[in-house]
């Protein structure tokens, strides 16, 4: 169970459904998570950010721009929050999040193809039911580690290199 103060999100924001996860976010949810622990802080990382978002900065709310090494995002955050309002496919922050052990707040759509609690994701849809899961992840060490687990067990066992090498040989075995 880490230590660590912080959610974070890793996105490129040349991607319009990471700009509007990160303002929404801002906007609806960090007001409440502040009011009711604030001592966490909001850590967001990506290339390309814009002004805007920059501007949102404040004491709990720290804009790094461009992650040279992502594996340290997700090694330093107790949880990854991926509000995400729209976009298509599986979402590669998530799985790369799992793949961390960090359990993951995120809406449905961040889930997408992935899975729920099953895979270490909390999905929300309010406001407050964000700050609800983000807190009782960020606080309970029980519900932390269980989610941890399971989320590097659905890495493993859904996303890892054997399973990829395994899918290609039943597919090249099938023509």
């Amino acid at each position: 169970f880490p230590s660590h103060d912080r959610g974070a999100f890793l996105g490129g924001f040349l991607h319009a459904p990471n700009v509007d996860a990160v303002t929404w976010f801002l906007k609806e949810v960090m007001p409440l998570l502040r009011k009711a622990n604030p001592e966490i802080h909001f850590h967001v990382y990506g290339s390309h950010m814009p002004a805007a978002l920059q501007k949102l900065a404040d004491q709990d709310v720290h804009m790094h721009g461009y992650a040279d090494h992502p594996g340290d995002v997700y090694d330093s955050c107790r949880v990854f929050l991926a509000p995400m309002r729209f976009g298509a496919g599986i979402k590669g922050k998530v799985i790369s999040a799992m793949a961390h052990g960090v359990p993951t707040v995120c809406s449905a759509i961040a889930a997408e193809g992935i899975g729920g609690e099953e895979s270490g994701l909390v999905i929300c849809d309010s406001p407050e039911d964000w700050v609800d899961e983000i807190l009782r992840v960020y606080s309970d060490e029980t519900y932390w580690s269980q989610l941890s687990g399971q989320a590097l067990r659905a890495a493993r066992d859904r996303y890892s290199f054997g399973v990829a090498k395994q899918q290609l040989q039943e597919y090249r075995d099938w023509e």
